[in-house]
């Protein structure tokens, strides 16, 4: 059973709120956050710090910084006002809490679904680049090489034509 973290501290503008949550000396690579419009979960075993906020914030624009044994989360809010506490009135009310871990976790998932076919089609579309550069590269090389076949040819055409000209010339003499 996880240790609720209750000593964590909170500020807030209309346009932002900010929340510090102890890391009690867990190292920061312990530390699993999980961050949506509506839900904050700081984990790192044995403690446990969740929180269903009030109002929605732009989770994707907001920051957590973790350092300086703390969490800090800058999260701009949605509706620009002051909240004057920062949990929801869902607390104590299990199925509807139950209800937002479950949907931030789809959420969580999602976007981490969406970045790795991102990242999958980064990496597809950085190895087409590459090998159509690769393509115009050997393609120029294989030009270079025809053109200069092609002088050669010419130079050795005309050095024939000479020669056969400079043989037909001694042959009249």
């Amino acid at each position: 059973m996880p240790l609720a973290v209750n000593d964590f501290t909170w500020e807030e503008t209309e346009k932002e709120v900010f929340i510090t949550v102890p890391l009690k000396g867990v190292k920061t690579n312990k530390v699993d956050i999980l961050s949506t419009e509506e839900y904050l979960k700081v984990s790192y075993p044995p403690y446990l710090f969740e929180c269903f906020l009030r109002a929605p914030v732009d989770d994707v624009g907001g920051t957590a910084q973790v350092g300086n044994g703390a969490v800090v989360f800058k999260l701009p809010k949605k509706d620009q006002r002051i909240w004057f506490k920062l949990h929801s009135d869902i607390l104590g009310d299990k199925e509807a809490m139950k209800q937002k871990r479950e949907e931030a976790i789809k959420i969580s998932q999602e976007r981490e679904q969406k970045k790795e076919q991102e990242k999958v089609e980064k990496k597809h579309a950085n190895s087409k680049y590459a090998l159509q550069e690769t393509m115009k590269f050997e393609e120029a090389e294989r030009k270079r090489i025809e053109d200069e076949k092609e002088s050669e040819r010419k130079k050795a055409t005309e050095e024939l034509e000479k020669w056969k000209d400079e043989q037909r010339r001694l042959a009249e003499e």
